[in-house]
C-alpha cells in the first residue's frame, strides 16, 4: 500500500506469477501434477501472442520502457509502425480509418521490395543487437560475484559465456525475425492489417526460444507472462459486462491482495520439504535476503 501505485501492480503481478510457478514446480516434483514437456515454451508462445498484438495495435497497453526495447530490438520506429498498421491521420488511433488505404510494405514498413530478403539481412543486424544485450547479462553476474571461479580457468569460462551469447544473441535475433516475416507475408497474402496478423505473428515469435539454452527458458517465460497480463487487462474495456472487471482490475486492493496471495504461497513453499530445492533460486535468494536464512 506504501509503494508507488504504478510499480506496486507491477510488483504484485510478477510476484504471483513467479509464486505459482514455484508452486507448480513443487506439484511436480511430489507428482500431483504432470510434468509437461517444453511446457516453458508453450507458455512463453502464448505471451507472445498477446505482446506482440499490443506492440502493433495496443501500444497503449505494453509497458512504456518495454515497448521502446522491443522496437529497439527489432530495429522499428514509431512512424513505421503507425503509417503501416495504425491511422496515418490520427496518431493517437491504434487502426486505420476506412477511408486510409492499405500500403505494400516497401511504402512505410521497410524499403527493400524483397520481405524476405530484408529480413534475412536484419537477422545479421539482429546479432549485434542481441549481443549488446547479452553480453553484460552472461558476464557480469560471475565478474561482480564470483570473480574467484573465472580465476580458475578464465580461458574455459570466456569461451563458455561467449558461447552462451551466441546462442541467446540467435534465440533474440531469430524471436524478432520470426514476427517480422510473419507479419510481411500475412499483410502481402490478405493486402490488410488485422489484429490477428500480429497473434500469428506471436505464435512464431515464442517458438524462437527453442533455440535458447533450456536452463534461461523458465526465467524468459516469467518475465513475459506478467508483461502479457498488463496487456490483457488494459485491453479490458470500460463498457457492457466487462465494467465491472475493468474497474476490479483498477482496485487499489487487488495489488495489494496479489502480493499478499504471492507471500503465502512462498512461505507454504518454503515450509515442505524440497520447497526451496525446486523453487526458482532468484526467487529463493531474494526472499532470503528480505528475511534472513532462518524462516
Amino acid at each position: 500500500m506504501l509503494d508507488n501505485k504504478t510499480r506496486r501492480k507491477q510488483i504484485a503481478v510478477y510476484c504471483l506469477v513467479r509464486a505459482i510457478a514455484d508452486f507448480v514446480k513443487l506439484a511436480v516434483h511430489y507428482k500431483r501434477i504432470p510434468n509437461i514437456p517444453h511446457a516453458d515454451i508453450g507458455v512463453f508462445t502464448a505471451s507472445q501472442t498477446f505482446i506482440m498484438y499490443g506492440l502493433l495495435h495496443g501500444s497503449n497497453a505494453l509497458d512504456r520502457s518495454y515497448y521502446k526495447w522491443i522496437k529497439n530490438m527489432g530495429n522499428l520506429t514509431e512512424p513505421q509502425i503507425q503509417q503501416t498498421f495504425r491511422s496515418r491521420i490520427n496518431p493517437s488511433l491504434q487502426y486505420r480509418l476506412p477511408s486510409e488505404q492499405w500500403a505494400e510494405c516497401p511504402e512505410f514498413w521497410h524499403h527493400d521490395p524483397s520481405c524476405i530478403r530484408h529480413n534475412c539481412i536484419d537477422w545479421l543486424y539482429g546479432l549485434v543487437r542481441g549481443a549488446r544485450i547479452y553480453v553484460p547479462v552472461h558476464f557480469l553476474p560471475n565478474i561482480l560475484f564470483n570473480p574467484k571461479r573465472i580465476l580458475k580457468d578464465p580461458l574455459t569460462w570466456l569461451q563458455r559465456k561467449s558461447f552462451n551469447v551466441m546462442v541467446s544473441s540467435v534465440f533474440l535475433t531469430t524471436y524478432q525475425f520470426n514476427m517480422k516475416l510473419t507479419i510481411c507475408l500475412l499483410r502481402n497474402a490478405f493486402k490488410t492489417d488485422d489484429g490477428w496478423h500480429s497473434i500469428v505473428g506471436g505464435v512464431f515469435t515464442g517458438l524462437a526460444l527453442i533455440i535458447e539454452n533450456e536452463h534461461r527458458r523458465p526465467e524468459l517465460m516469467l518475465y513475459c507472462i506478467p508483461r502479457a497480463m498488463e496487456v490483457m487487462f488494459r485491453l479490458v474495456p470500460n463498457k457492457n459486462h466487462f465494467a465491472l472487471l475493468y474497474s476490479l482490475l483498477r482496485s487499489t486492493y487487488l495489488p495489494v491482495l496479489s502480493f499478499q496471495i504471492a507471500m503465502s504461497l512462498w512461505m507454504t513453499i518454503i515450509a515442505i520439504p524440497k520447497g526451496k530445492e525446486t523453487s526458482n533460486s532468484i526467487n529463493m535468494t531474494v526472499l532470503k535476503i528480505i528475511f534472513g536464512s532462518k524462516h
